[in-house]
């Protein structure tokens, strides 16, 4: 997810298309140093395996943990749904959850109440396996 404060909305698109076309992110996913490079870029990333048919968080970078609050030892191996406090603006009966499997590319613009006031646009993308298909799914 990315916060708004500070940025403009054409740079952050691009900045999130970037990492989303990335030559061999399936394979880069699955590597430390490849996680210790997404601890360090400012954009809040969760990226999601499919499970058995459910996708399941296996990873959250540390802009997302100081965003939500949340560490990526508390959320690993849950479902989006640990990220339902984020509601559609636009539609705030929409929860995070709810939203994401309806996009692709602009999820849309979510807000939490609680601690703390926080808007955030979020971008989805699927990542495919060349032996499985989509395995994965990145939100920004």
């Amino acid at each position: 997810m990315i916060t708004l404060e500070g940025q403009e909305p054409e740079e952050t698109e691009q900045q999130v298309n970037d990492l989303f076309d990335s030559l061999e992110l399936t394979q880069a996913i699955e590597s430390e140093e490849f996680r210790v490079f997404l601890d360090h870029i400012p954009i809040a990333i969760v990226i999601a395996k499919l499970v058995r048919g459910d996708q399941r968080i296996v990873y959250a970078n540390k802009a997302y943990e100081a965003l939500t609050g949340q560490a990526c030892t508390e959320i690993r191996g849950r479902g989006w749904s640990i990220l339902d406090s984020f509601r559609l603006e636009d539609e705030p009966h929409l929860t995070f959850a709810q939203a994401l499997p309806q996009c692709d590319d602009f999820v849309g613009t979510f807000k939490r109440e609680q601690p703390q006031v926080t808007l955030v646009e979020a971008y989805s993308g699927l990542i495919e396996n060349e032996d499985a298909g989509k395995a994965y799914r990145i939100v920004a």
